[in-house]
């Protein structure tokens, strides 16, 4: 019961702070692909494993911590809100209420970047061997190329 706290807990916290201000669809888009990795034979089998994966989850790396800290202290009706819709998100993932707006995504990534005030499709190495499985407001979510 307890362990099960905790996941859903961190679940919320993740996509608390990797969804920012974005929508209702991209927030339970961001924790589907973390309950989705769980459920991927590629990924650890616990949801602490998966979100505190090194590198895995921007929100945790170093330089992030005191910006989602500050978020987490604030006072801010609407930073308060939209961590209550979270967790509320969380938890209804964690037990297959909401239904996966991904179509099974293991990545996300917003689909430009900008460089020397430039808008520029966003593509990395690690994109290569994905395939786009759908987008949500402006962020491209991706699957293994050959799976359902």
């Amino acid at each position: 019961m307890i362990q099960q706290f905790v996941e859903i807990f961190l679940l919320g916290l993740t996509i608390f702070f990797e969804s920012g201000g974005d929508g209702y669809q991209s927030k339970i888009a961001h924790g589907w692909v973390v309950k989705n990795r769980v459920e991927h034979k590629l990924f650890a089998d616990t949801y602490d494993e998966v979100i505190f994966h090194p590198k895995h989850f921007s929100c945790y790396n170093p330089t992030e911590i005191e910006k989602h800290k500050k978020r987490l202290n604030s006072n801010n009706k609407l930073e308060r809100k939209s961590l209550r819709i979270c967790m509320n998100i969380a938890d209804s993932i964690f037990h297959d209420v909401i239904p996966d707006n991904t179509d099974g995504a293991l990545w996300y990534a917003e689909k430009y970047e900008y460089r020397n005030g430039k808008k520029k499709l966003l593509k990395r190495k690690w994109m290569n061997n994905l395939i786009i499985s759908t987008e949500i407001d402006g962020t491209v979510y991706y699957k293994l190329k050959g799976e359902k």
